[in-house]
């Protein structure tokens, strides 16, 4: 019969033998009729997973893409599911060392190759209880394991830049060259003399070796100044107003403003001597015509990498009853980066990677059988940038950083023409986990009850000598979106109060941040654990009907740092530096001044999560299947490495100016020491003055809710075709996302240009306000004095969990069985993702409009793709012996025109919904705003994607005008007008009439057999990677501002990258 992984398959038939068996006949596919589960899962059969182009180490991964409910948008997410919240387990458990989620450290290489996989499936929707800790799919691979035969395969994958096309708008190819070999062999254990193993020992040993050379490849299209610009010169007709931070006056309406720089130039003598150190290693246009924007196309410096691979596993029948097997994967990953910059900004990493699975099947009776599973997986790597110790900032002019290093820079962050300085300093980082699963299965009459628990510890030692925002040499953000609200209430430092002009190179020629931040290094040992215990019970109720039943219960323990060096904002504690008024500072860990635990964060015992479903068979061809059920989702960990550790690291940032637009920092002068504070230090007021971060205790450890739904049906067709339709739901309560916390009360809003004034100032003063307790700087604006925490700037909680989304899908999906030479999977998947967070791993997507209204940003999710078609095949050309063309042909003919076959995977998918932010006027303080659509203009151009021409003024733009200065530029018609003063505007976040192009790529695979004897083939093909090396445009791939001068204005992207040839030699017994 056939069987499915990670299905379950009921059969009524009593079991006379009882033993574990040595060998199983079973028929290598996986495309059969499911009359006895709901689950709705894609898996691959054999032949065309042997035969699908992967690239890349022929990373099992890739499978993935086969799949319907795939959302390919950035990361990309799969069936409704949050992304990094994937739950991916390697014969039956958890592969991965992350504790920030599910699924985050599966690739590579936490997979072994292609090769030693033996079986994939993607259960998308309803799925049985003994699966959880997933946001929706659980992703199941199986490795391979010898047999009383010998068998195995070696091959050869050569890529060669030679071959491949050039990106679209580079100069030149990418002169990469990569070169991926090795092999697997198994069979019986045989010592001649001393030990013959069939029947009873078995082995599978897997070696693979990936090397990669680029001399040099393209970074895409992105932005560095122009020559006048470097001269201060901001005329520019595509560059926006430009504004001086240090001329402020007050409009008529009351409202503080900031004079234009005359001419839109700036005077050489205000130029930054750290900018103009930086700015003497930034490379110049190079794309003729592009003007100010989107004019450079960089190279990469050589580039290195390797990745060597050795994979063995041993089966033993001990008796009967009794079956063990081992399992020991070991990877070492080395690369040396270039960079755009030259070899010396270019980065060096190591990687040791190890992995061990143990496994015990034990048969009790007939009717009764258990297994146990224990693992572990260990990574430790190290990396550091390869300038580390030229002192790059020292030389630039920083002072009072911990570091001379050079620091992380970036320059108009996460959005078009986006620019980074040098890389983080590196360390090293050894990530562990231990898994145990134990189960047992018991056939009882019309019931199959398995039950059984899971156990996951995870270990996590860091000793990184920065983050991404806790540099010791600094980390600065002129721009773009930062990775916390901007401290200015506006985006750019040039930018005018009420939003309009500013230009981030501005900002840096200036050297005004609008982040900056110094940390010291700190060794962290974080913990965490997970626990889950299940009961499924699969009943054949009548021959037809077979309802399965499950439950399943998970216990999350959030994670803990060994040394308690976490430190979090508490709002109901005293404040001894604001007269006593709520909101301090709390320390974990044990001794005077700390709480006492070194856990931050509740456990949740009443996660129980209910799971039903059913599969009823119509006729012997056709199966009607439905579910529903309750899962829960990862806790979130992802910002674990980037919790606050005031008192245990010395870290801080500049303290808020008194003025809401007044000069923040400029990094030429000496970093304020007083901010980052001594270590030890517990006192609960050291960041007052500065922002803080929150923890909420009962959301960090709180798992989200997925209350899961499917119904669909099966058909067995002729020719050997599975036919699918299936309706599948998610609804998802209490995710996480970033709160904040200090933000001004709603009641105030109207209080509108008094909100700015110094408390101090008279006409407060005759109206009444008052400081908010003793000691409050009444020079400070009067919407500090009415924050919740008038002692803090902003507060931002990562543990809350009051988000909710909700996912549904339509698929309809056909499967050929491998037969007449052919097999083939396709699908189709209509579907629409909502949300009111825009949350995802890092940050992106911030906070919500408007913490206490979550409804207001209720729309389609950064990831929806409303449309995909994918198709995956393989097909044996008619042509030779015993095929329908030339079945007679002699060794000759034989020999040209059989043994041809071709395989690829199409991929065509509609666009992700666009992002805009931004607005013309002044916003309420700590809220911000958007600006406001304007009646009867579509915010998309009446362009389809097919007329849009890169370079052309007419024709390069995706999205109407976004601000005025560009309508009146470009003759765009504008489709944002402000909002009003000290209004939210009424723009979506996410916005799914003006959607990004989609995307295609067809990769495919052309190989001629050979057959030397029976059992033994010589493969020679090739396989070409977006073959018609298609292009897609973008225009802000992660949001953009509508003050943008480039608003709208497409650039080229090849997601799947280029075309890319690889040869493949491959031979197989």
């Amino acid at each position: 019969m056939l069987v499915v992984a990670a299905t379950t398959t009921t059969i009524n038939v009593e079991l006379n033998v009882a033993e574990v068996a040595s060998e199983v006949n079973v028929e290598a596919s996986t495309v059969i009729l499911q009359t006895t589960a709901s689950v709705i899962s894609n898996s691959i059969e054999q032949k065309l997973k042997d035969d699908l182009p992967v690239l890349n180490r022929r990373d099992p991964a890739a499978y993935i893409q086969t799949s319907a409910g795939v959302q390919n948008a950035l990361q990309g997410t799969i069936g409704g599911a949050r992304l990094g919240t994937n739950n991916v387990l390697l014969d039956g458990q958890a592969p991965d060392t992350s504790l920030t989620g599910a699924g985050e450290n599966f690739g590579s290489p936490g997979l072994p190759s292609v090769e030693s996989i033996g079986e994939f499936n993607l259960l998308l929707n309803s799925i049985p209880a003994e699966y959880g800790r997933t946001g929706g799919p659980t992703i199941t691979f199986a490795t391979k394991s010898g047999s009383n035969d010998f068998h195995g395969a070696a091959y050869d994958y050569i890529q060669n830049y030679a071959l491949d096309a050039r990106p679209w708008a580079a100069a030149q190819r990418n002169l990469t060259q990569q070169h991926y070999f090795g092999g697997v062999a198994g069979g019986p254990v045989i010592i001649p003399g001393l030990y013959n193993g069939r029947n009873k020992t078995f082995f599978f040993v897997d070696y693979s070796d990936l090397r990669t050379r680029s001399a040099g490849s393209s970074t895409g299209v992105t932005t560095v100044p122009t020559e006048a610009m470097r001269q201060g010169d901001f005329s520019a007709p595509d560059i926006l107003p430009i504004f001086d931070i240090l001329s402020p006056y007050t409009d008529a309406g009351g409202n503080p403003r900031r004079r234009q720089f005359p001419n839109n130039q700036i005077s050489p003598d205000r130029f930054s001597n750290v900018s103009k150190y930086f700015l003497n290693l930034m490379p110049l246009p190079n794309v003729a015509g592009a003007g100010s924007i989107n004019n450079f196309v960089g190279v990469v410096s050589p580039s290195k990498s390797t990745q060597w691979l050795l994979a063995t596993r041993i089966d033993h029948n001990l008796n009967q009853k009794d079956r063990i097997s081992g399992y020991w994967q070991f990877a070492q990953p080395s690369s040396v980066n270039g960079s755009v910059l030259g070899d010396t900004f270019g980065t060096e990493s190591t990687q040791n990677f190890n992995r061990i699975r143990m496994d015990w099947s034990h048969i009790f009776s007939p009717h009764v059988s258990q297994q146990v599973l224990y693992g572990v997986t260990r990574s430790y790597s190290t990396n550091q940038p390869r300038n580390y110790g030229e002192n790059l900032g020292q030389k630039a002019g920083l002072s009072g950083t911990r570091d001379p290093n050079c620091p992380y820079i970036e320059i108009n962050r996460a959005q078009e023409g986006a620019f980074n300085f040098c890389n983080l300093l590196g360390g090293a980082n050894a990530l562990t986990n231990q898994t145990l699963d134990y189960s047992i299965i018991l056939n009882k009459g019309k019931h199959t009850f398995k039950t059984g628990f899971d156990f996951i510890r995870f270990n996590h030692n860091d000793n990184s000598r920065s983050t991404a925002t806790f540099n010791p040499s600094g980390y600065y953000n002129f721009g773009g979106i930062p990775p916390r609200p901007t401290v200015y209430g506006v985006r750019n430092t040039t930018s005018d109060t009420d939003n309009t002009g500013g230009n981030s190179f501005a900002d840096f020629i200036l050297g005004l941040p609008n982040v900056a931040h110094v940390a010291d290094p700190v060794i962290l040992g974080h913990r965490q654990a997970y626990y889950a215990g299940y009961l499924q019970d699969d009943w054949k109720m009548t021959p037809k009907l077979t309802v399965n039943a499950g439950v399943r219960w998970e216990i999350n323990v959030p994670f803990s740092e060994i040394h308690g060096q976490l430190t979090t904002f508490d709002p109901t504690r005293p404040n001894p530096g604001a007269a006593g008024r709520p909101g301090a500072l709390i320390f974990f860990g044990k001794g005077p001044g700390r709480v006492g635990t070194n856990r931050i964060g509740d456990i949740h015992w009443n996660k129980i999560g209910p799971r039903l479903g059913f599969a009823y068979q119509l006729d012997s061809k056709t199966v009607v299947r439905g579910f529903g059920g309750i899962i829960f989702a990862p806790i979130q960990n992802v910002n674990a490495s980037f919790a606050d550790r005031t008192g245990f690291q010395a870290s801080g940032e500049p303290r808020l100016p008194a003025d809401r637009f007044g000069l923040y920092y400029k990094w030429d002068d000496p970093f304020p020491q007083d901010v980052l504070g001594n270590v030890p230090n517990t006192d609960p007021a050291f960041r007052n003055g500065q922002g803080a971060q929150a923890y909420e205790h009962e959301g960090l450890g709180r798992p989200g809710d997925i209350y899961m739904y499917s119904l669909g049906f099966q058909r067995e067709m002729r020719g050997n075709i599975l036919f699918e339709v299936s309706y599948l739901s998610t609804q998802s309560r209490h995710l996480n996302d970033r709160l904040p916390l200090n933000w001004l009360p709603e009641q105030y809003w109207g209080l509108g240009p008094l909100l700015n004034k110094p408390l101090n100032s008279p006409e407060l003063v005759a109206a009444g306000f008052t400081a908010p307790y003793a000691g409050f700087d009444t020079s400070q604006p009067l919407y500090q004095a009415l924050r919740p925490f008038p002692q803090y700037g902003d507060i931002l909680d990562d543990g809350t969990t009051g988000t909710s989304g909700s996912y549904h899908a339509a698929i309809i999906k056909a499967q050929k069985r491998f037969s007449n030479g052919l097999s083939f999977l396709a699908s189709y998947t209509v579907s629409k993702f909502m949300t009111d967070s825009q949350w995802a791993p890092g940050g992106f997507g911030g906070a919500p409009s408007v913490p206490n209204n979550r409804k207001l940003d209720k729309g389609v999710y950064r990831f929806d793709i409303p449309q995909r078609l994918v198709l995956s095949y393989t097909y044996q050309l008619p042509f030779g012996r015993g095929k329908k063309f030339l079945a007679n042909s002699n060794k000759m003919a034989n020999a040209i025109a059989g043994g041809w076959e071709i395989s690829g995977l199409h991929q065509y998918q509609r666009g992700a919904p666009a992002s805009f932010s931004d607005t013309f006027n002044t916003t309420i303080p700590t809220i911000g705003g958007i600006a406001n659509r304007v009646a009867g203009v579509p915010t998309r151009s009446s362009l389809s994607c097919s007329e849009l021409e890169y370079g052309n003024p007419q024709k390069n733009y995706l999205f109407n005008a976004g601000n005025p200065e560009q309508a009146a530029r470009t003759g765009r018609p504008l489709a944002f007008a402000p909002a009003g003063e000290f209004q939210i505007g009424n723009t979506p976040r996410m916005d799914p009439q003006a959607r990004q192009c989609g995307w295609q790529t067809e990769d495919v695979s052309l190989t001629k057999n050979f057959v030397i004897r029976e059992k033994i083939r010589f493969q020679l093909g090739a396989e070409a990677y977006n073959l018609l090396n298609r292009h897609t445009w973008e225009s802000g791939a992660f949001g953009q501002s509508v003050n943008a001068p480039n608003f709208g204005e497409i650039t080229p992207s090849q997601p799947f990258g280029p075309r890319r040839v690889q040869l493949k030699l491959r031979m197989q017994w």
